[in-house]
């Protein structure tokens, strides 16, 4: 908004308050729906974002829903992963131990003295040695006596730490109970053999291997120890609670002062126990399975069992007698989700099965798949913040653009307001009632684009017409308020037409209107002044005259020249 003023030397003129937003009606409505269109189109894409966000969680949802076995495995895997490292630590715990045992005897050993052989180790069964290659059914343990020396020994192994808590030194065959395997009833960790042989029966050297029953089998052991290797492990046979089961034993070297092998060390324990107290930490909802792959007798097949039987019954629909091998493969088989796992032991093949049930499952994939959703849900609402913050900058920045057009209109106004004070001088110079006119703000005020659009009109003119002075944001039209006129506007040649219009409207409400009509024409913002024309008409009414004056002026608006007429129309007060 602006105000055009003209100072004479008695006073001051005010041609009104008008609108200075200087564009077409046109550039408007192009302006207005650039601007709808960006608003939707920010609007457009936050919507987007938002569906594309929700689409997001719900395909995390059923995908990680898809892939709860996929997921669970995973779990399992892991947990297997862990549980095997610590089956293998309990094995490498064995290793060392056993190794460390071998090595005190390396170095405290009497080599040098025979009867120290003959003492502890009288006789070997040479028959069962020797008499059958392809078949050893028993091998003859040495009868180690029982005397200070031994005890003594056994003693100080047990010293080392709590580790060697449990160890003893087996005696061979118990005459009483006629026991030829090792009895590992009630012992947590494993039991330490030790076998010394004279020099001359080294090359034939064997372990306590009970279970192997053949000479291939010795021979491979022996070439495992003889080529330095730290331990070499196989299976056993072991008591426990009067019942024969499976058990590892391990080998490993001794050697004496002069770099000969000296003897064996056998380290034997139960295969159950290990596993037993590997897997106690699992949850109840997991259970394991182990066989021995390697072997075809099915019942050496089954190594050990840990099963949730309420688990159990529900995967396989009914309620087993016992959970031998055929029930622990059907268990298997019908698994919602298992992962298996291969320990290496010599040249057999442990394969341990975890199996978990659905409420393990569950549980595990639960927590993942709300993780997976709430991570969508941020980056959604990330996203909207974005979008947000980016249209109310976006308006901000409109805003600021509109204000510096306005600024930039008024200036082009202020050039153009020289040719209407000029204008206005001359009239003054005229007629003696239009000095009197020109120190008092028009009674009535109107500004006509030269498309014959109301761009501005004051309070009385809006009184007079009846007209909203909302009406010209919505492209009301000269030809609305004086429908004669039509909607074709002129410059120049017609322009006493509207004055007249408007005159005789005025005189038929009671007002009196003489009309003086000035005409200002330019080629643009920057035209000369002396390239102005202007004219005066007098429009006789029936009753006492008053004061019209309508002017044109061209302005440069965004690079196009656009033409207005502002009529001023001031009541006739030269009698008063």
């Amino acid at each position: 908004m602006g105000v055009v003023k003209h100072r004479t030397s008695k006073s001051e003129f005010s041609l009104g308050t008008f609108d200075t937003d200087s564009t077409s009606s046109r550039a408007h409505e192009e302006s207005v729906v650039r601007m709808l269109l960006i608003d939707g189109s920010f609007f457009l894409v936050a919507f987007a974002l938002l569906l594309i966000g929700l689409l997001a969680a719900l395909l995390s949802h059923f995908l990680l829903k898809r892939d709860d076995i996929k997921l669970s495995r995973d779990a399992l895997a892991t947990t297997a992963g862990t549980k095997r490292q610590d089956l293998e630590y309990k094995v490498r715990s064995t290793y060392n131990s056993i190794n460390s045992l071998a090595s005190f005897l390396s170095v405290n050993m009497p080599y040098n003295n025979i009867n120290y052989y003959n003492q502890y180790v009288p006789f070997l069964d040479k028959s069962g040695l020797f008499g059958n290659d392809s078949s050893i059914d028993e091998l003859s343990y040495f009868q180690i006596v029982q005397n200070k020396d031994v005890n003594d020994f056994l003693r100080n192994v047990k010293s080392w730490g709590p580790e060697f808590s449990n160890t003893f030194i087996y005696q061979g065959v118990d005459e009483a109970t006629n026991k030829k395997i090792p009895d590992v009833t009630d012992r947590q960790f494993y039991l330490v053999c030790i076998y010394v042989y004279p020099f001359n029966y080294l090359p034939y050297i064997v372990g306590l291997n009970a279970a192997a029953n053949t000479a291939a089998k010795n021979q491979t052991i022996m070439r495992s120890i003889s080529t330095r290797a730290q331990a070499a492990t196989d299976t056993v046979p072991v008591i426990a609670n009067n019942v024969t089961v499976r058990g590892v034993i391990i080998y490993s070297p001794v050697y004496d002062q002069n770099n000969t092998l000296a003897g064996i060390i056998s380290g034997v324990f139960h295969s159950n126990t290990i596993i037993q107290a590997t897997m106690n930490s699992l949850p109840s909802e997991l259970f394991v399975i182990v066989k021995d792959v390697t072997t075809n007798d099915p019942s050496a097949q089954l190594i050990h069992t840990t099963v949730n039987k309420a688990q159990a019954n529900n995967i396989l629909g009914y309620d087993p007698i016992d959970y031998q091998l055929n029930t622990c493969n059907e268990l298997i088989k019908n698994a919602p989700v298992r992962h298996v796992i291969q320990v290496p032991c010599a040249d057999h093949t442990w394969e341990v099965t975890f199996i978990g049930t659905w409420s393990y499952v569950d549980q595990y994939v639960s927590s993942q798949r709300w993780v997976a959703l709430s991570i969508s849900l941020i980056i959604t609402l990330i996203f909207e913040i974005f979008i947000v913050f980016a249209f109310f900058y976006r308006k901000l920045i409109f805003a600021r653009e509109q204000k510096k057009k306005s600024e930039d209109k008024i200036n082009i106004l202020q050039v153009n307001q020289k040719k209407l004070r000029s204008l206005l001088k001359k009239l003054a110079a005229q007629d003696v009632r239009n000095k009197v006119t020109v120190d008092i703000m028009p009674d009535y005020l109107a500004v006509i684009s030269h498309t014959g659009k109301i761009v501005h009109t004051n309070a009385a003119f809006d009184q007079v017409f009846q007209f909203s002075a909302e009406h010209y944001h919505k492209g009301l039209m000269i030809g609305d308020v004086l429908p004669s006129l039509g909607n074709q506007f002129f410059i120049t040649q017609s322009i006493n037409e509207p004055i007249v219009s408007i005159a005789e409207t005025l005189s038929s409400k009671q007002i009196n209107v003489r009309v003086i009509v000035g005409v200002l024409e330019s080629e643009g913002s920057g035209g000369a002044e002396d390239e102005d024309r202007h004219t005066t008409t007098t429009v006789a009414t029936p009753t006492t005259p008053a004061l019209m004056s309508p002017f044109v002026s061209t302005q440069m608006v965004d690079d196009q020249a656009e033409s207005y007429v502002i009529l001023m129309v001031n009541l006739d007060r030269s009698n008063n």
